[in-house]
């Protein structure tokens, strides 16, 4: 599955709870909302391997439901996107879930499964506002409040994560996020942002 999403950094609070009371988020309405509480724990290697290949690998854990989720770089119609394989952990071990996506040829980074440790874990409290457009198109806009915890001690960001959902990137379906996330951004004079939880976790943290 390609993820396709546009990031923005809040640096101010109350824009952060502004944004998670919209009622129509630019063209589109938010037709439902939720919240949620989350605990990643994203493994890499002692060399930090998985990061330096601008990819990640999380257990995540949301009440009694753990997934496992491997994340890779792609290039698409001269866009940045990821590919993503996420699973139930069920009774594997990461590394072990890891070792079979290798052998399935579903895991393209170069990593020794072996070297596989936690790195770092972020707690993320996140309010999901759920927008369609007039052809049915789903974008979920995720409302950030996020904590840290690595070697170096621990820290906190707030973040806005508009990303398609269960659609192709198809000309229609990036139109519908690329409004969304120009108007956020023009409204909110918000910067956007490039990297990912883990990877500014682990230069601020890691």
């Amino acid at each position: 599955m390609l993820e396709v999403e546009a990031k923005f950094m809040v640096s101010e609070a109350g824009v952060l709870e502004e944004i998670a009371g919209l009622e129509w988020v630019g063209p589109l309405p938010v037709i439902s909302r939720r919240d949620i509480e989350q605990v990643d724990e994203y493994w890499d290697t002692p060399a930090r391997g998985v990061a330096m290949q601008q990819g990640s690998l999380r257990v995540r854990r949301k009440g009694s439901e753990v997934l496992f989720t491997a994340k890779t770089p792609v290039e698409r119609n001269g866009m940045r996107m990821r590919e993503e394989v996420e699973e139930p952990a069920q009774d594997r071990a990461l590394d072990a879930w890891v070792a079979s996506l290798q052998q399935e040829g579903r895991y393209a980074l170069r990593v020794n499964p072996a070297e596989l440790a936690p790195v770092l874990t972020i707690r993320n409290r996140r309010r999901l506002l759920d927008l369609e457009t007039p052809e049915g198109i789903r974008l979920e806009l995720a409302v950030d409040q996020v904590q840290h915890r690595g070697p170096r001690g621990e820290g906190a960001e707030m973040e806005i994560e508009i990303e398609l959902i269960g659609t192709e990137p198809t000309e229609v379906a990036l139109a519908a996020l690329h409004s969304v996330s120009q108007w956020l951004a023009a409204r909110f004079s918000l910067a956007p942002s490039t990297a990912g939880k883990y990877a500014r976790a682990l230069r601020a943290v890691g």
